[in-house]
C-alpha cells in the first residue's frame, strides 16, 4: 500500500529536479521561526527548520474535515487512499507556472511560486488524479500551502584563495598512499601450505603390519583429540582454539562437512590422476636364450681334467715347450667355469709348470680361496701380522686401522661370504721372471715379483747373478688379494678370458718413476686400460703383460639383449 510518505517524497524529488527551481525558489519556501512563529519564506541569516518527515513539514497539504470544500477540493490523505495503490506509480507535473502572490512585507518569503497543475498517475489503473488544489491551495489570491521544497538546504558553492608559498612552508606535502601491501602469487601459496601445516595437525599413528593398518590404531580416538568437529560436539574434550582440521567427512559436524582432510585428497585426486593411475608391469619381450650345444665336460675337482695333444705333430700348435713360440707371439686362453663350492683351489688350464726347481716352463691359469678366519702367515710387514686373520685385515672400517701402502681396503672383502675366490695368470717369461696377473690397488702398490702363499716369490730367476737375497722378489703376501676376484655364486657360470701380451711395457711401468709414482695403485692402469696421460682406453701398451677378466653369464646375455 503507498503512503503519504512515498507521495511526497517523489513529489519532492520531482520540484528539486526541475529546471525552473533555483536556490532563491527553494529558500522562498523553506521555514524559520520568525517571532516565535513558523514562518514560511526564509532568509539567509535565519536558521532552516528541517522536520523529520514531509508529512509534518507539508502539513499544510492535508485539511481537516471541517475545512474541505465538497464540491471543488478533497484532502490529499482522502486521494491517497482511494488510489490504493499497490504497485508503483509516478508523478506527473503536467504543467508548471510561476506565479507571485502580493507582498506580506516579510523577508524574502512573501512572493513564493505557485504551481498550476500537479497529477497522480496510478500505473495499475491508467488513471489521473488532479491534486492541484491541495498542494497550491490559493483562495481569492492568498497562498495558504507553499510547494514542497522546504525540506532542502542551500548549497552553495564556496571557494578559498590559498597561499602556496605560506602552504608549502607550514604543511609537509609530500603524500604518502595507506594502501594495503599487495601479496604475490608466490606468497599467497606458500603462506597456504604454511598455514595448512598448522591446521592439518599431527598424522595418525598408524600400525602397519604386512602393508595393512593394524588393530592399535582407533579412528575415533583420534576425532576426539584431533578434530575441530569434536571440539564444537563434545565441549569437555578437545578445546576448539587447540583442534585441527576434521580428519573424515563421517566424522564432521554440520559446520565442517565441506572442510576434512578426506574432502581435500578426494580434490587432489582429481589432480593427480596421472600419477595415481596404476599401469600393468611391462612385458618382457626379449628372447630367452637356448645353449647350442649339447653339453659340458664336468670335472669332479679341480686338478682333475684331460690332457690335450696332437697325434699329427710332436706339440700343439704354438705351445712348442723347446722354442717357446708363445712368449714371443702372446696367448688366450678362455673357458666356462662354474664354481660348485669356496674351499676348492687349483689349476683350470695349464702348460707345462712355471712352479717347479727343474726346468719350469710354461704357465698356468689358476683359482684360489682366501677365507676370513684364516690366518695370514708370512707377510710382507716383517710379519707382524702373521697372527691376523684375513678378515681382520682386509674388511671395510677394520679394527686394525691399518692404510698400508696408500688407504684402508674399502672394496667390501668378506662382506658377502666368509671367503674370497680369486684366479690368476702365471707364466714364465724368457728372461726367467715370473709374471703374474696381479694389479695395483688403492691400499697396495703394484709390485714386480709373484705374490705367494706364506713364502717370498722364489721363482725368479738371478738374471743378474745376484745372490738370492737380492733378488726382486715379492716381498707381500697381500698381493694375493689383488688379482681378478670372482663373486661366490654357485649357480653362475662364468666366462674366463686369460691372455699374456708380450708387447706391454710392463717393465717400463715399473723402471719408468713418474709413471710408476701416478699409477701404481691404479687397477686400471695395470689392466691396460688407462694411458700415462690418464685418458681411458681399450689398449694403452702399458700395465701387466698377465691379465685375466671374467664375465658371468647372466651379464652375456643380457649385454646381448636375452631374457635372464
Amino acid at each position: 500500500m503507498v503512503t503519504v510518505e512515498q507521495v511526497l517524497d517523489l513529489l519532492a524529488d520531482k520540484l528539486i529536479q526541475d529546471a525552473n527551481v533555483d536556490t532563491s525558489m527553494v529558500r522562498q519556501n523553506q521555514k524559520t521561526i520568525r517571532n516565535g512563529l513558523i514562518s514560511i519564506g526564509r532568509a539567509n541569516s535565519e536558521q532552516l527548520i528541517l522536520f523529520e518527515k514531509d508529512v509534518k513539514a507539508n502539513a499544510e497539504d492535508f485539511l481537516n474535515e471541517q475545512e474541505q470544500d465538497d464540491n471543488t477540493m478533497q484532502s490529499f490523505q482522502s486521494i491517497v487512499d482511494t488510489l490504493n495503490i499497490e504497485e508503483d506509480f509516478v508523478i506527473n507535473l503536467v504543467d508548471f507556472t510561476i506565479g507571485f502572490t502580493p507582498s506580506d512585507g516579510e523577508g524574502e518569503g512573501n512572493t513564493p511560486p505557485l504551481l498550476n497543475s500537479i497529477i497522480l498517475h496510478n500505473l495499475s489503473t491508467e488513471v489521473d488524479y488532479t491534486v492541484t488544489n491541495i498542494f497550491v491551495n490559493q483562495t481569492d489570491g492568498v497562498i495558504g500551502n507553499p510547494i514542497n521544497l522546504s525540506q532542502f538546504m542551500n548549497l552553495q558553492q564556496l571557494t578559498q584563495d590559498i597561499d602556496i608559498g605560506l602552504a608549502e612552508e607550514y604543511l609537509d606535502t609530500t603524500i604518502f598512499e595507506l594502501l594495503p601491501t599487495i601479496t604475490g602469487r608466490q606468497q599467497r601459496i606458500i603462506n597456504f601450505f604454511n598455514e595448512f601445516q598448522i591446521l592439518a595437525g599431527n598424522s595418525p599413528d598408524f600400525q602397519i603390519d604386512n602393508g595393512y593398518v593394524g588393530d592399535g590404531f582407533d579412528s575415533l580416538i583420534y576425532s576426539e583429540d584431533h578434530d575441530i568437529s569434536a571440539a564444537q560436539d563434545t565441549p569437555e574434550g578437545i578445546q576448539e582454539e587447540e583442534s585441527f582440521i576434521t580428519r573424515l567427512i563421517d566424522d564432521s559436524n554440520s559446520n565442517n562437512e565441506a572442510y576434512t582432510l578426506e574432502g581435500l585428497r578426494n580434490t587432489l585426486n582429481s589432480y593427480l590422476t596421472d600419477i595415481d593411475e596404476v599401469l600393468p608391469p611391462d612385458g618382457d619381450e626379449r628372447p630367452e636364450y637356448k645353449n647350442e650345444s649339447s653339453g659340458y665336460l664336468k670335472f669332479r675337482n679341480l686338478n682333475q681334467g684331460i690332457i690335450i695333444r696332437n697325434t699329427e705333430n710332436k706339440f700343439l700348435k704354438g705351445l712348442n715347450p723347446e722354442t717357446q713360440d708363445y712368449l714371443e707371439t702372446g696367448f688366450t686362453v678362455t673357458m666356462w667355469v662354474k664354481f660348485l663350492d669356496k674351499s676348492s683351489q687349483g689349476t683350470l688350464f695349464n702348460f707345462g709348470n712355471p712352479f717347479r726347481e727343474d726346468n719350469p716352463i710354461g704357465f698356468t691359469l689358476e683359482t684360489y680361496v682366501l677365507k676370513r678366519d684364516d690366518v695370514v702367515g708370512v707377510d710382507g710387514y716383517n710379519n707382524a701380522l702373521a697372527d691376523n686373520t684375513w678378515g681382520e685385515i682386509f674388511q671395510d672400517d677394520s679394527e686394525l686401522g691399518l692404510t698400508y701402502d696408500n688407504a684402508n681396503p674399502t672394496e667390501g672383502f668378506f662382506s658377502n661370504d666368509n671367503a674370497e675366490r680369486f684366479i690368476r695368470l702365471v707364466v714364465k717369461d724368457g728372461d726367467g721372471r715370473l709374471r703374474g696377473s696381479h694389479v695395483g690397488m688403492p691400499f697396495l702398490d703394484r709390485r714386480q715379483g709373484l705374490p705367494e702363499f706364506n713364502s717370498s716369490d722364489n721363482f725368479t730367476e738371478n738374471i743378474s747373478n745376484l745372490p738370492i737375497e737380492e733378488r726382486i722378489p715379492y716381498d707381500h703376501t697381500f698381493g694375493l688379494m689383488t688379482n681378478t676376484r670372482v663373486p661366490i655364486n654357485y649357480s653362475e657360470w662364468y666366462f674366463i678370458c686369460a691372455t699374456f701380451n708380450p708387447f706391454i711395457q710392463e717393465d717400463s711401468s715399473h723402471s719408468d718413476t713418474g709413471i710408476y709414482g701416478d699409477y701404481k695403485n691404479n687397477s686400471d692402469f695395470w689392466k691396460g686400460n688407462v694411458t700415462i696421460d690418464n685418458l681411458y682406453t681399450h689398449h694403452s701398451t702399458y700395465g701387466n703383460k698377465c691379465k685375466v677378466e671374467i664375465m658371468s653369464k647372466t651379464d652375456l646375455l643380457r649385454a646381448r639383449g636375452f631374457k635372464v
